[in-house]
């Protein structure tokens, strides 16, 4: 599989192909967001980032997830595709290699804060909202893993908060 797409509005070989270059220069510069022992997120642009989970079958499985979670009006990143990347450069380029795959998820980047990392009204008004959120996923038959503040992000700008971090959910 090169890639999976789910943005109608991408053309796959020219799009695709910017985006992966794109990928590739946030890599080797080390333009992360955030890392943990589950995942690598990388800006590509001001609009996308690139997440690099522990396996191709978790990123899938977020891929899917993502992309239902957002068909269904969870406040999630809009998931745009999965493409496969060059493996010898994330073991040339990462701090660390403990990942043991090569598709990289592609998705809107929420401009905001961690939920966590807020404090007073804000954090009782965002906590309440992720609350609302997660209640609606129940809805849906499906079941949160590794969820909580540091899960969500709260964007001041629209009022929202969004879930992320989906590749451990599963179906009830």
């Amino acid at each position: 599989m090169e890639f999976k797409l789910n943005h109608p509005s991408l053309n796959p070989y020219s799009e695709i192909a910017i985006v992966k270059k794109q990928l590739e220069r946030s890599i080797v510069e080390r333009n992360r967001l955030d890392y943990s022992n589950k995942s690598n997120i990388y800006c590509v642009n001001n609009s996308l980032v690139a997440k690099m989970g522990r396996s191709n079958e978790l990123n899938e499985r977020e891929f899917d997830v993502g992309n239902y979670l957002y068909e269904n009006g969870i406040h999630v990143p809009r998931i745009h595709s999965l493409i496969k990347i060059n493996r010898s450069l994330i073991r040339n380029h990462m701090l660390s290699y403990s990942f043991d795959n090569n598709l990289v998820l592609l998705m809107q980047r929420i401009p905001g804060k961690r939920v966590d990392n807020l404090e007073g009204n804000e954090f009782t008004k965002a906590h309440q909202l992720m609350k609302k959120e997660l209640a609606k996923t129940d809805i849906l038959m499906i079941y949160p893993s590794d969820v909580g503040t540091h899960n969500t992000l709260y964007n001041p700008n629209d009022g929202k908060v969004y879930l992320i971090d989906f590749e451990g959910w599963e179906w009830k």
